[in-house]
């Protein structure tokens, strides 16, 4: 009798360790598949905030993944942020609105949010528009009395403040500390100014609605555009661009090597998007990465 009852609980536990096994193949199956159908996706949803670098993916980059049998649905969010959180949300599979260094400081504020997961920058640098420092009351500096008070609006953020700092540089209203890299310049790097100078720090896009309020601003490419600012009115605009401050594509970092990432990049780079750009370049004064052109 024991010994029956011994062999039913082995072939219970058997059994039971079969059903268990079978369980755990299905479960590893089931998310197997389901990478391997976020990868091979044909349907994709981007996040479109404000600005110029959605549009141009429409207009230059969408066709040539049409012919290549994607699809897209847009989704309006109000700012980059939102951009940002419906990705990591799952509900956007990528944007093309922001800088390496933005995609850095969400994720220093929002990561812990997801369990560590992060947002992810390709490494495809984009076309980028330069940033514009506009003065609604000074055409020169020699219209500037020395000593004189003057309040510079500038971004609130660390990725856009070393570029607001570089370029009141090349304007000369500050002098930065030269041995330090432009891309991580802050106020204490400040060594000297012919003006007492108040920084008012505020989101980029309110910073065009105060140009009659403050001796200088900064503006960014996507907000001159919003704005409707002549660039050619600006006090000075930047002439060059770091790798740091051009645009990148975002995704979820699992998803930076999936095939429709790979096929978005190769659109970027396509002749026919090149060409696109050599037509398309003096509409807003474009720098174009070298291995874009």
């Amino acid at each position: 009798m024991k010994k029956r009852i011994l062999s039913a609980l082995l072939a219970v536990t058997v059994v039971s360790a079969m059903v268990v096994g079978c369980g755990s193949n299905s479960s590893s199956d089931s998310k197997d598949d389901k990478k391997e159908a976020t990868e091979d996706k044909k349907e994709l949803t981007y996040g479109s905030s404000y600005g110029v670098y959605t549009p141009l993916f429409e207009d230059a980059v969408m066709p040539i993944l049409e012919d290549q049998g994607y699809s897209f649905e847009k989704v309006d969010v109000d700012d980059v942020i939102q951009n940002d959180i419906g990705i990591m949300d799952g509900d956007i599979d990528f944007n093309v609105e922001q800088h390496g260094p933005y995609v850095d400081t969400f994720n220093e504020g929002y990561s812990s949010d997801y369990d560590g997961a992060k947002l992810y920058a390709t490494d495809l640098h984009l076309p980028t528009l330069p940033y514009y420092l506009f003065s609604n009351k000074y055409k020169s500096l020699d219209d500037i009395e020395k000593g004189a008070k003057l309040v510079i609006a500038v971004p609130n953020d660390g990725s856009n403040l070393p570029r607001a700092l570089a370029l009141c540089a090349d304007a000369g209203l500050i002098i930065l500390d030269d041995s330090k890299s432009r891309d991580e310049v802050g106020y204490d790097d400040i060594t000297g100014s012919d003006y007492d100078i108040e920084w008012n720090e505020m989101d980029t896009s309110t910073i065009p609605t105060v140009l009659d309020d403050v001796d200088f601003g900064l503006v960014t490419g996507s907000n001159l555009v919003n704005a409707k600012l002549d660039a050619k009115e600006a006090f000075i605009c930047e002439k060059s661009i770091s790798k740091d401050g051009e645009i990148r594509l975002a995704v979820r970092e699992e998803d930076k090597d999936a095939q429709w990432v790979k096929d978005i990049e190769a659109a970027y780079k396509s002749d026919e998007f090149k060409d696109y750009m050599k037509e398309h370049q003096a509409d807003y004064s474009w720098i174009i990465p070298e291995d874009l052109q």
